[in-house]
């Protein structure tokens, strides 16, 4: 079947704007791929920093390649960060890799130690205030956070909120009194600030006494969580997906609707 020269046209938009869809539709997929992570994510933990960590890698915002890659990481962890005030549970790993921080927090300088140094966090802001990161921008000054570290329970009170340059490295310097330092991107998207949450050790739990708050305070943090979770796949991947997948018909129909009418003008 031979095809005229309308014919290659519409083909030619056709694929210009399926391609274009695609490209928007992405970044939902991603964020999908990060929630599904988080939701089936399954952890062994640890009581010691392991004998082998990964090489450090260059840093870089997640992509939907790292979110594939990430099947068959090491789910060994050696922690977990709760912040219940705003829904926070992250699983704390070793190694400074672009694969472990697709799935949690990682220890910056895993041979300190929470008693008497700076545990400095890093994780993702991927735009989800339910997936890692990107929830501290809703934290306030006192608020209260729990580390589960090497089998070891601590609480911390926030003492200090900023937005530092990313060359600040002295601000995440080790300290010789127990301090909390979490770091994540001020923005979703690439940028050179570096949003700073900084906390006093106000005592460490012990297991024997602290046995059901400890209990009591993971099961709601991570109840609450998934319930935000929940949520924002809704509104920010469900919905948007459906909307371009909507809007992307509207423009097929309105497109293919002018070249016909314009066809059978000439033939007029």
């Amino acid at each position: 079947m031979k095809i005229n020269s309308n014919g290659w046209l519409k083909i030619i938009i056709l694929i210009l704007i399926t391609v274009a869809t695609i490209l928007f539709t992405l970044p939902y997929v991603q964020n999908y791929r990060a929630a599904q992570l988080k939701l089936n994510e399954a952890t062994i933990f640890q009581s010691e920093i392991p004998d082998k960590i990964p090489t450090t890698e260059y840093i870089h915002s997640l992509n939907l390649r790292d979110m594939l890659d990430i099947k068959g990481q090491n789910k060994n962890v050696i922690g977990r960060i709760l912040i219940p005030s705003v829904g926070l549970s992250d699983d704390i790993y070793v190694g400074l890799t672009n694969g472990n921080l697709g799935i949690g927090a990682v220890t910056m300088f895993p041979y300190r130690t929470p008693q008497r140094h700076n545990i400095v966090l890093l994780g993702h802001n991927v735009g989800f205030t339910a997936i890692h990161f990107g929830v501290l921008k809703r934290v306030k000054l006192k608020n209260t956070i729990y580390m589960q570290y090497l089998n070891h329970d601590y609480q911390y009170e926030i003492t200090s909120i900023e937005t530092i340059k990313e060359t600040e490295i002295g601000r995440v310097a080790d300290t010789k009194y127990s301090q909390l330092s979490l770091v994540t991107c001020s923005a979703p998207t690439t940028t050179s600030n570096r949003l700073l949450v900084q906390a006093r050790l106000v005592k460490e739990l012990q297991k024997d006494n602290d046995n059901n708050l400890i209990r009591s305070i993971v099961d709601e943090t991570t109840k609450k969580n998934r319930h935000e979770l929940d949520v924002e796949m809704w509104r920010a991947i469900w919905l948007p997906i459906l909307m371009i997948i909507v809007g992307y018909g509207v423009i097929i129909t309105i497109v293919l609707g002018i070249m016909n009418n314009q066809k059978i003008k000439r033939r007029k």
